[in-house]
Formats: C-alpha cells, structure tokens, sequence
C-alpha cells in the first residue's frame, strides 16, 4: 500500500525515485487566490519533471501552510500532486 499525505490541495505520494531538475526553493505549490504557499520547511528538496514535482525528504521534515496545522513528513522520496477540478473550459488545479 502506498503512503499517502495530504494537506489541503496538495497530496504526497510516495515514489521510488525523483527524476528532473532540482529546484532552489521548497515551496511545493503557491495559492493564486490568497497568495498562501505550501512548504517544506528542514532538509528537503524539490525537483521538477515537466508537470511532475518530486521531493526528497530528510529527517525532521514539517509541510506548513498559513491556514493549515504543519503535517510532519516521514522521510523518503515522494511525488506531489495537486488537486484538480473540472471547469467547462479546461480542468484546472484547485485554489487554495
């Protein structure tokens, strides 16, 4: 079974690899409404493939959010996902 975590839009999957380029920033994903970002905050990092982002967690690894209590974070590799939603135009990421 997968481990899965979840912080309002954004959901941690857990990967075997991470694959793309490192990113020089932790903030897994910004909202466009509020300007409120998720963020890893300890020793991680983040890497970008495409449409795909990936993080490598450390030990000690908290995922934090202005509206949302922190989520500690195991350590390992994971994929992030954004929620999406339906609109008759195009399909698009929730926002936050």
């Amino acid at each position: 079974m997968k481990q899965q975590i979840r912080q309002g839009d954004v959901l941690f999957v857990k990967a075997e690899k991470v694959s793309g380029e490192k990113l020089s920033h932790t903030i897994v994903a910004e909202g466009e409404a509020t300007g409120h970002y998720h963020k890893l905050i300890g020793l991680a990092t983040l890497y970008q493939d495409g449409l795909r982002m990936f993080a490598e967690v450390g030990i000690g690894v908290v995922l934090t959010h202005q509206e949302h209590a922190a989520i500690p974070i195991a350590p390992g590799i994971y994929e992030i996902r954004r929620q999406r939603e339906y609109h008759p135009r195009a399909i698009r990421n929730v926002m936050d």
